[in-house]
């Protein structure tokens, strides 16, 4: 690995950290997941989709994927409340992003 290729993976790194201390505490407001998903595709766009990028935003993706369902499943309140439906739909938009289909 070059010194610039290991100067890019820090560099994804701080990003995709920056983007889970962004969105540490999910909201199940369905803007929230939007905006989330939103950052996430500017991060790989930034990284043009290197291969290291789209595997470490994922991980962070089902990272605040799984506190959110942890905190759900607990019956913790969430920053806002939605509606069924948009509680539902939530964890979604992690997939969607997995999928490219953004």
């Amino acid at each position: 690995m070059t010194a610039a290729e290991k100067q890019q993976h820090y560099q994804i790194t701080v990003d995709c950290w920056r983007l889970l201390l962004k969105y540490q505490e999910p909201a199940s407001a369905q803007e929230y997941w939007e905006r989330l998903v939103e950052d996430a595709r500017k991060i790989a766009e930034r990284y043009e989709h290197l291969r290291f990028a789209e595997k470490t935003i994922l991980a962070v993706l089902e990272e605040i994927d799984r506190i959110w369902r942890t905190k759900s499943e607990r019956g913790e309140k969430m920053k806002d409340e939605s509606s069924w439906e948009e509680r539902q739909t939530a964890g979604t938009l992690c997939v969607r992003y997995a999928k490219k289909e953004y």
